[in-house]
């Protein structure tokens, strides 16, 4: 299916980063950006009006932004012992072209934290972790097909997730 139509977007974007190893052990970092994303022009033949360009554009939130941190602990000759863990901001995002109130997401954050061991020689580590602490629900991708029996389709990210893994280096 074809809509005739054009469209043509103005994006904004604004991205900061920031890395501060406070000790040789604790390392800090933070990412932030800024996304001011509209159409100038959003021709849609389909519609009456035909004019779409106060539509805001798909996954395209305003605000992302990530804190970070890791800690090292010197474990003599039994290796070492890294823990870490991160927080990441999602605005709010349309996730359909028609900007439809079923297919967006509101803002979230997910929170995620491992710990890594690794022997003295560097061959062994094991990590184990844990993504969406706190078992967020939230959409990363959408389908709106309404001209096909109006089916609208959201697409969910992983719930809290734990793992382990056991790597060895020749």
């Amino acid at each position: 299916v074809h809509t005739p139509g054009h469209a043509s977007n103005h994006l904004c974007y604004r991205h900061a980063e920031a890395n501060w190893l406070v000790t040789d052990e604790l390392n800090l970092a933070a990412q932030i950006g800024y996304l001011n994303a509209d159409y100038k022009e959003f021709v849609d033949e389909s519609r009456p009006s035909g004019d779409r360009s106060d539509d805001e554009p798909p996954f395209a939130p305003d605000w992302t932004a990530r804190l970070a941190a890791t800690y090292t602990v010197d474990l003599g000759s039994n290796g070492s012992l890294t823990l870490g863990a991160d927080a990441n901001y999602r605005g709010k995002a349309w996730l359909s072209v028609d900007n439809r109130d079923v297919l967006t997401q509101d803002d979230y954050w997910l929170f995620n934290a491992l710990a890594t061991w690794t022997s003295m020689d560097e061959r062994w580590n094991v990590t184990a972790g844990i993504k969406n602490i706190g078992d967020e629900v939230y959409k990363t991708d959408a389908q709106e097909f309404s001209s096909v029996g109006n089916i609208q389709t959201a697409y969910y990210g992983d719930p809290r997730t734990w793992s382990l893994s056991v790597g060895f280096r020749y």
